[in-house]
């Protein structure tokens, strides 16, 4: 039976608290919350009598295949301890059909200092065994680690200088929890898969200056039995909050007159063993409860945001997690549970339903791949080489220098028409490098020609480029000249005003040469002409006239000089 006397040393140790996580572990279903313990029924599944002659019950853990218990042969000698493994399953770890709970096998050669606590870590696939009160002070402080299957010892690691009472192990962090100290001070410890102490927690609150059995870890929450000399309880703390949850009961329905709770362990989702030492005669006894479970689901990505972790889902319930990538990344893996899922199926989100079990979801994006899109151009500006994601789509702008235009456009080596593509082309749908040429060539350019007499006029010019427009102005020598003919592509105009104020011509959309000939004169000719000419048509009207009197002067006489 355990109990240790009171001592007034206080511990002050003081340790580093870093979770140390190792290799991956397939963690259990916690118990839901410290309160599914208040009027928890424990059932009795099995006892036996023990295997190493005069011992006592110290501990429990369970395995995969067995429920390991520790007789400790004595307190005060060196005599070897005997380890004994029950079946945990109505079938061996061949998968052969045995009675549940009978005796697989025991072993009894190696003195565990009174083996207070005991667990075993699925990682590493050993039991972990603590002490408590050593006979020799060279094991104060130490862990046992033992072959689940063969029970024999395999080594001992020297973890602290403080004795350590009880050992558990937190499948959700992959570290021990220990409880450390004497007397009236007990610390739950931490300490990684290795058994390097990572931090002291916080306080153990003793009952009546009681000491500690063993305990176990089941999520969020530590589970210990205080020693009570009156009816047995159970202690439940929180190992984030790192305090005291509750205190409860724990009434085992036996008849005996003594009956001591000495480990206790978690078997599955809300199913917690108890193993119980009874006297006359020694023996031991199994009482299992089922309590309400809570199952978590573990969240975890890689270049993405996930939805959070949860801790407590109701047995039963569902819950979707969602997921989705930083820019430019995408869904490359889907791990559910550890097993590739098909991401065509579950593009952004999945979901648990009907939750028993606790759950993994991993989701993997990758960069989406880049594809690079070279550029090059003849004659003009073309968009830089560039690389655009798979998927996306480009857009890659072109212009042609001065009094150029395009000629030809090549992708990707092969000549394409430039119709609708005369500035810009696009590469739709990315899925692989792509390659564009851009060639300009020089717009056609005419002559036109310009002439003017007793003016001036816009030289004439020998590069006026197609579908542009060219301006003649003109003007006259003196201010008392105007235009008396315009000629364009030598034909003469008609309207005299053409132009801007008669004196501007454009030719608009040039496809070929033009000509164009202004002709000034003297404004005050025409009327001097007009003048003259009434002065000729008279003075030929007088001449005829004097002409015709001349004639009829000559016909008289004529006349007179026959008569």
């Amino acid at each position: 039976m355990k109990g240790y006397k009171t001592l007034t040393r206080v511990i002050t140790g003081i340790l580093l608290f870093v979770i140390v996580l190792s290799s991956p572990v397939e963690a259990v279903a916690a118990i839901k919350e410290a309160t599914v313990f208040r009027d928890a029924e424990w059932n009795y599944v099995a006892e036996t009598t023990l295997k190493g002659g005069d011992g006592w019950l110290q501990s429990m853990c369970a395995t995969e295949d067995y429920i390991v218990c520790l007789e400790n042969a004595s307190s005060e000698t060196d005599d070897p301890d005997t380890l004994v493994a029950f079946y945990r399953n109505p079938y061996d770890e061949n998968g052969n059909p045995v009675e549940q709970y009978s005796v697989a096998k025991y072993v009894t050669e190696t003195d565990y200092e009174h083996g207070n606590g005991m667990t075993y870590n699925p990682v590493t696939d050993e039991i972990a065994i603590v002490g408590a009160t050593p006979l020799h002070e060279e094991n104060r402080g130490v862990v046992y680690l033992v072959d689940p299957h063969t029970l024999q010892l395999k080594r001992k690691v020297k973890v602290s200088n403080m004795r350590i009472s009880a050992i558990g192990y937190s499948a959700d962090l992959n570290q021990y929890v220990l409880l450390l100290g004497k007397g009236s001070r007990y610390f739950f410890a931490t300490a990684d898969s290795e058994l390097n102490l990572t931090d002291t927690i916080f306080e153990a609150t003793d009952e009546d200056g009681s000491t500690f059995q063993d305990l176990c870890v089941s999520g969020d929450y530590i589970i210990i039995l205080p020693v009570k000399t009156s009816d047995p309880i159970l202690q439940v703390y929180s190992l984030s909050e790192q305090r005291l949850l509750g205190t409860y009961d724990l009434y085992i329905p036996v008849d005996e007159s003594y009956v001591e709770p000495e480990s206790i362990s978690e078997l599955g989702p809300g199913q917690i063993i108890v193993a119980n030492a009874l006297m006359d005669p020694s023996r031991i006894a199994f009482y299992i409860t089922n309590v309400e479970p809570a199952f978590k689901v573990t969240t975890d990505v890689e270049n993405g945001t996930v939805t959070s972790s949860q801790k407590k889902l109701d047995q039963g319930s569902s819950f979707t997690v969602s997921y989705k990538p930083d820019t430019d990344y995408e869904l490359n893996s889907l791990l559910v549970d550890g097993e590739e899922k098909d991401i065509k199926v579950y593009p952004s989100g999945y979901t648990f339903d009907n939750i028993q079990e606790d759950h993994t979801l991993k989701a993997v994006f990758t960069e989406i791949p880049k594809f690079m899109i070279t550029t090059s151009v003849e004659n003009g500006t073309i968009h830089p080489s560039s690389e655009v994601r798979r998927d996306k789509d480009l857009t890659i702008s072109y212009w042609p220098d001065q009094h150029y235009e395009i000629d030809t456009l090549t992708i990707d080596g092969e000549l394409v028409s430039t119709k609708g593509h005369e500035e810009s082309y696009t590469f739709a749908d990315v899925q692989e490098e792509h390659s564009i040429s851009v060639s300009f060539k020089k717009i056609p350019h005419f002559t036109v020609s310009t002439e003017v007499v007793n003016g001036t006029i816009t030289d004439t010019d020998n590069e006026v480029y197609r579908d542009t427009y060219y301006t003649v102005a003109y003007r006259p020598k003196r201010e008392d000249y105007e235009i008396a003919h315009i000629y364009i592509d030598g034909k003469e105009v008609d309207d005299l005003n053409i132009g801007t104020n008669g004196n501007k011509y454009t030719f608009e959309n040039i496809q070929k040469g033009h000509s164009i000939k202004v002709v000034y004169q003297w404004k005050y000719l025409p009327a001097i002409i007009l003048g003259y000419a009434w002065a000729v048509m008279w003075l030929m009207i007088l001449v005829s006239i004097q002409r015709t009197r001349n004639k009829k002067k000559i016909a008289r006489k004529r006349e007179r000089q026959e008569e």
